[in-house]
């Protein structure tokens, strides 16, 4: 699998499932898509901005139930369907309907087209993790560990754009750019600077960029 990231702002996800998966993959997608999500029973804390739909689904009559289910053009105006249902008939009836439909498939009980990671968002970074399913626990210790990584680096990512945006208009030679903003990422200094006192660590860059 390649990881990718992928806006999916206004777009249709459907989650099959009513249980605490179906509810925690459900969130992932809220409120930047339109998630409906289908199930005979739901468990308590489904977003209030989910569509919830109580319907059984039978194997037989899968794809005629979520078109008539789903809002607008049915599956095949949704982008995404998650499958987290602890019945494997219906998973492999949804899947198989939705593949024929062309959407893009996760499945909680194997991999499919799409695996939903692990994230760690801070104000400018975005990080992915996933062991395909073979270890959630280790996927949480390293998000755990790497958190405060993350967070603390945000400061080197606007002293970044902010001389990136800067060397663009003073300098042509991208190569020499890009050897002047490391300069900047290997400086012990600047990094030591960024929690307590961020102005002090962009003065330091600019004078690393222009030595």
């Amino acid at each position: 699998m390649i990881p990718l990231f992928h806006d999916v702002e206004g777009k249709r996800v459907l989650v099959v499932g009513g249980g605490s998966v179906a509810r925690r993959r459900a969130r992932r997608f809220v409120p930047a898509a339109e998630v409906t999500v289908v199930a005979p029973e739901f468990v308590d804390g489904f977003a209030e901005s989910c569509d919830l739909v109580r319907r059984e689904l039978p194997p037989e009559a899968t794809r005629e139930t979520l078109d008539e289910v789903i809002p607008g053009d049915g599956l095949d105006g949704t982008f995404l369907v998650v499958v987290a249902t602890d019945d494997t008939a219906v998973n492999d009836a949804v899947a198989a309907a939705a593949d024929e439909a062309g959407c893009l498939v996760n499945r909680a009980d194997e991999t499919g087209d799409v695996v939903v990671p692990s994230r760690i968002e801070s104000a400018e970074i975005s990080v992915a993790l996933s062991t395909r399913g073979a270890s959630p626990a280790t996927t949480k210790y390293l998000r755990q560990e790497l958190t405060p990584l993350i967070e603390e680096a945000d400061g080197m990512v606007q002293i970044q754009r902010t001389l990136r945006a800067e060397l663009k208009e003073t300098m042509s030679s991208q190569q020499e750019r890009k050897r002047r903003l490391r300069a900047v990422l290997d400086s012990p200094d600047v990094w030591d600077l960024l929690p307590d006192d961020p102005e002090r660590a962009m003065t330091l860059a600019r004078d690393i960029v222009e030595e």
